[in-house]
C-alpha cells in the first residue's frame, strides 16, 4: 500500500504544477502589457459656414462654434493615418489643445466619419463647409448619417486648455477601420457666439494628437501569441462602419 500511495504523489504533483504553470502564463496573456503609440494628425481643417466656399486648411487653427438660429457654425475635421498600427487596439484617445483656454462651460462632441461615407478622402487644402463629409449643410448644428457619434466631454465655468476623448467608441471606430486612414469631427454643442479655437498640425506646438495602446510585442511572444497577433492586423478586422 506504501508504494501505491507513494506513486500516486509522485503522479499528482507534476500534473498540478503544470496546471499551475499554464494558469500562470494564461494570466499573463489576459492582461498584456501595452506599449502607447502617439500620432499626429496628417491633415486637419475648419469648416466654416459664414465663408462656406472658403479653405483653411493652412491655417494654424482649428474653429468650433455652435450659436442657434445663424449661420455661424463652425466644424473642424481631422485626419490621422494608422498605417503604422499592426495590432488590435486596446484603448485610444484624442486630445486637442485650446491655447487661450475655454473661458467658460463648454461641451465638446468627437465624431467619426465612417469608412464608405462620400468625401472620406477629403483634401486638407480643398475642403470647405459646402463639400465636407457628413456636413448637413441644410442644418449648420448636425452631422448626416455617416458620421458616428464617439465621445462628448463637458467642462465648467472655470475653463480648461486640453480636451481629451477617451470613450470606448473610439477605440471600436479605430480597429473598424480598412483603409489605414481615420477622419474625427470636432463639435461644440453648447451655444454661444464665441469661436473656441483649438491648434491644428500647423501650429508650432500642441496639434491634434491620437494616443492608442497595443499590447506589447514582448509580452505576446512569451505567452506564445505572436501568430495571433498577426492575424489580427487592422486589414483582417471587419469593415463595418
Amino acid at each position: 500500500m506504501m508504494v501505491i500511495d507513494r506513486r500516486a504523489t509522485i503522479w499528482i504533483r507534476p500534473r498540478l504544477v503544470g496546471v499551475a504553470i499554464m494558469a500562470g502564463v494564461l494570466g499573463v496573456a489576459s492582461q498584456p502589457a501595452r506599449a502607447t503609440i502617439s500620432l499626429s494628425s496628417v491633415a486637419d481643417a475648419t469648416a466654416s459656414e459664414p465663408n462656406a466656399t472658403s479653405n483653411f486648411g493652412t491655417a494654424t487653427t482649428l474653429e468650433v462654434k455652435n450659436q442657434s438660429a445663424t449661420t455661424n457654425e463652425r466644424k473642424s475635421y481631422i485626419r490621422f493615418s494608422l498605417s503604422s498600427v499592426t495590432q488590435t487596439i486596446d484603448a485610444a484617445s484624442v486630445t486637442f489643445t485650446l491655447p487661450s483656454g475655454t473661458g467658460g462651460a463648454r461641451t465638446y462632441t468627437l465624431y467619426g466619419l465612417k469608412d464608405n461615407a462620400t468625401g472620406n478622402s477629403w483634401s486638407e487644402t480643398g475642403i470647405t463647409w459646402n463639400n465636407a463629409p457628413a456636413n448637413d449643410t441644410a442644418d449648420g448644428g448636425t452631422f448626416t448619417s455617416d458620421a458616428l457619434l464617439l465621445s462628448s466631454v463637458a467642462f465648467g465655468a472655470g475653463g480648461v486648455t486640453t480636451v481629451t476623448f477617451t470613450d470606448v467608441a473610439i477605440k471600436n471606430f479605430l480597429n473598424a477601420d480598412t483603409d489605414d486612414l481615420v477622419t474625427f469631427m470636432l463639435y461644440r454643442t453648447n451655444s454661444n457666439a464665441t469661436v473656441d479655437t483649438f491648434n491644428s498640425r500647423e501650429a508650432a506646438s500642441g496639434g491634434p494628437l491620437l494616443s492608442i495602446e497595443v499590447p506589447e510585442p514582448s509580452t505576446l511572444s512569451f505567452a506564445g501569441l505572436g501568430a495571433v497577433g498577426l492575424l489580427a492586423r487592422r486589414k483582417r478586422r471587419l469593415a463595418g462602419l
